[in-house]
């Protein structure tokens, strides 16, 4: 009896296998052997179809009229298909999906949890803690890829910039349409005078060194360096941040010169062509302007009102802050010195330099609180218009408040005098000084040489 299975293609292959004798030779034609046949079903297999039978001694052939049984064809491996790259690639691909709704899940849970949290311990009780200013709140800012993309800066204005930028926040639905009346800051920081805000990202790592400690520390500042976005606010701008005073750390700021201080006085870094501004408006100087303190001249009939040496009626102006002089050169723009057109970050026209014509607008920032008229007319001083407007019928313009008085302090002198040593220069006595007639007096003597001109305690 034979066996015949069909490999690959339209070949078989037959196997020999021992066969039985059939005493009987009767067959059920349903396709079972008679009794007394003792036969052996034979499956015979080709490239075509599938037979059942059993074969017996006399060598007939009864089929088995059941379904036959098909072999699946055996095939070459170098033809098989390889799947299990695929699923490999799909399970792995799997994982990362499962990883990132797992992230989403606890990012979620996570920002649901800590804004009460956020909001009981104080945080977010400024103006981006505002519903309506932010509906979405902690996403507004914090949005994947966001900061490490744009640095910190481009996070901020998104709402603070260009008026393109915040009607696409609007849109998006993470700014109020409430918020447009804010201020584009980035427009400022591109001003030739400016905070270098955008000149440097990405310097505010874990335990970063504050720049007044390292000599070699680029400096830089941020926008989380004056504000803290968590609490700031137009009433508050400076809430939540650590300020400096006299030389030493405080732990909440009370007035704008102390957020100042931390860059602008003892800091290691700074600049050769920078001062230390603590030194010169220290209460102890013979006259600065009323920064810390209120001043100690009591005789500056220049003022105009609501200035005044000290506060004796309400309203009076008494004390300033740095943002008095410094800020933006816009009537309109925003508050703070983020940048600005005139030189020192101004808010107004201030000529330094020696030989210009005076006009209200080369000295714009002085005339802001002093009166042109009484400048002019000589009230404080008997020489200042000669030496402001120079002596035209020899064809010599004038010189620069800038030439005598340091708009900061004086530690020698009242009235603010300390001399500019670029244009004027000791006498030939070797001595470069100011003495004044009284504490209360306008009258005083000068020994210096300026324009080639020699003052030999030169009385005035």
């Amino acid at each position: 009896m034979f066996t015949m299975r069909p490999l690959w293609g339209l070949s078989t292959v037959a196997k020999r296998v021992p066969s039985t004798r059939c005493r009987r030779s009767t067959v059920r034609r349903r396709g079972t052997a008679s009794n007394g046949c003792n036969a052996q079903p034979v499956t015979i297999l080709t490239s075509i179809r599938a037979v059942s039978a059993i074969r017996c001694l006399s060598g007939a052939i009864t089929p088995e009229l059941r379904p036959p049984t098909i072999q699946r064809p055996v095939m070459p491996a170098m033809l098989r298909r390889r799947t299990t790259p695929a699923r490999s690639i799909t399970f792995k691909n799997d994982v990362n999906v499962m990883r990132y709704l797992l992230l989403c899940f606890v990012f979620l849970i996570s920002v649901s949890t800590s804004w009460a949290a956020l909001s009981r311990g104080g945080k977010l009780q400024g103006a981006h803690g505002d519903r309506q200013a932010l509906p979405k709140t902690c996403r507004a800012c914090h949005r994947g890829m966001n900061m490490s993309i744009s640095g910190e800066e481009g996070s901020c204005l998104s709402c603070h910039g260009s008026t393109v930028n915040r009607t696409a926040m609007q849109e998006r639905g993470y700014l109020g349409k409430q918020a447009g009346g804010l201020k584009n800051i980035e427009a400022e920081l591109v001003k030739p005078y400016r905070h270098p805000v955008l000149d440097v990202k990405g310097v505010h790592r874990q335990g970063e060194a504050l720049p007044e400690e390292i000599v070699n520390a680029t400096r830089h500042s941020e926008c989380v360096d004056c504000h803290d976005p968590h609490l700031v606010s137009a009433e508050a701008p400076f809430r939540g941040l650590k300020g400096r005073r006299v030389g030493n750390f405080i732990a909440d700021i009370k007035d704008e010169y102390e957020l100042c201080y931390r860059c602008h006085s003892s800091s290691a870094n700074l600049p050769v062509d920078s001062t230390d501004k603590h030194l010169e408006f220290k209460v102890t100087n013979r006259s600065f302007h009323p920064v810390e303190g209120e001043g100690r001249n009591k005789y500056v009939i220049s003022l105009l009102e609501p200035y005044n040496e000290t506060q004796e009626r309400p309203g009076d102006i008494s004390m300033l802050s740095c943002s008095s002089c410094h800020g933006s050169d816009e009537v309109d723009g925003p508050r703070g010195p983020h940048g600005s057109r005139f030189r020192g970050l101004l808010k107004y026209n201030y000529e330094m330099d020696d030989g210009r014509n005076e006009s209200y607008y080369a000295y714009q920032l002085c005339y802001t609180c002093h009166d042109r008229n009484s400048i002019l007319g000589d009230e404080s001083f008997s020489l200042h218009s000669l030496h402001i407007l120079g002596d035209r019928s020899r064809g010599e313009a004038g010189t620069s408040c800038f030439t005598c008085h340091d708009a900061h302090g004086s530690q020698q002198n009242q009235y603010l005098i300390r001399f500019n040593e670029d244009v004027v220069r000791p006498a030939a006595n070797g001595r470069l000084e100011y003495k004044a007639q009284g504490v209360a007096s306008r009258h005083g003597s000068c020994t210096l040489s300026c324009h080639g001109v020699e003052h030999d305690a030169l009385s005035y």
